[in-house]
């Protein structure tokens, strides 16, 4: 089944003093809209000072108000949708020239199943999720990205290159032993890196495209990750990863520059199991 889309064509029929708009939404998505007995949908008329009707068996989506208040409505709507869905997108550092580091680590780790192990195509540094409603949505998003994201870009680095180490290995879980995360250490003692990140992940949420995080983004480049490696009817399987930080923990892959920034989208659906791009900027 092919993903829910929500058009932003809408047709405006003045009644009196107030406004009836009708806002296209795809009728898969009403559920979520409507939710659980009717709440979300209260909660959305309560908030804007609107009166929301879906329309049953078609894409329309009826707002009855003033204007000023329609629109309200609109974004409202689209907030509640994104909130609802599962992530679809990321923002993303790649990293590159470490392909024979990672083979070479993987090599020696006979304790992880295989298919856990990040492709070195796909290894990056996860700024943060979002989820994007549309095609429509994920072209403002990349557009957003490469308007305002380049002037965080020049405001945070100023023409000069990004470069960081990479070393120390670490777990997601507290418990080393039932690890289903191992990921390895960006290192920048000029602090650049994380004043960057959190520029570019603040000016994503100015825009709408991004929800703050409850916890402190913590920068990390994922090693093994036993999300890719379930199985249909299966619950995810923990790794010991006791002995593998024991021995290698202080993994050093050197120093590495970054020089792009890429909205990826999520699932590995490119070519060779790889993130698709949907646009990037430079550092």
């Amino acid at each position: 089944m092919s993903k829910p889309t929500v058009f932003r064509d809408s047709v405006n029929i003045k009644i009196s003093e107030r406004l009836t708009d009708s806002y296209t939404v795809d009728q898969r998505l009403h559920g979520l809209l409507i939710g659980k007995k009717g709440r979300t949908l209260k909660k959305l008329t309560e908030e804007t000072g609107t009166r929301i009707h879906v329309e049953r068996g078609t894409d329309q989506v009826m707002i009855y108000g003033e204007r000023e208040n329609i629109e309200q409505a609109k974004i409202a709507i689209e907030k509640a949708l994104r909130q609802k869905q599962r992530p679809t997108h990321f923002l993303s550092l790649p990293i590159p020239s470490v392909h024979h580091q990672l083979e070479a680590f993987y090599s020696k780790i006979d304790s992880v199943d295989p298919s856990a192990f990040i492709l070195p195509a796909n290894f990056h540094i996860t700024l943060g999720v979002m989820s994007l409603v549309d095609q429509t949505e994920v072209e403002r998003a990349v557009r957003y990205l490469k308007e305002e994201g380049s002037k965080v870009v020049n405001d945070k680095l100023n023409g000069r290159p990004l470069d960081v180490k990479l070393e120390r290995l670490g777990v997601m879980q507290s418990n080393p032993e039932k690890a289903h995360v191992l990921y390895i250490e960006p290192q920048d003692d000029t602090k650049r890196l994380i004043e960057l990140c959190k520029g570019l992940t603040d000016k994503m949420i100015e825009g709408g495209f991004m929800e703050r995080e409850k916890r402190e983004l913590k920068l990390h480049a994922t090693i093994i990750n036993t999300t890719y490696c379930n199985k249909k009817g299966k619950m995810r399987v923990s790794f010991d990863a006791k002995g593998i930080l024991q021995e290698y923990g202080e993994i050093n892959f050197g120093e590495i520059r970054l020089d792009e920034i890429h909205l990826m989208k999520m699932g590995r659906t490119g070519p060779g199991r790889t993130y698709e791009s949907q646009g990037y900027i430079l550092i």
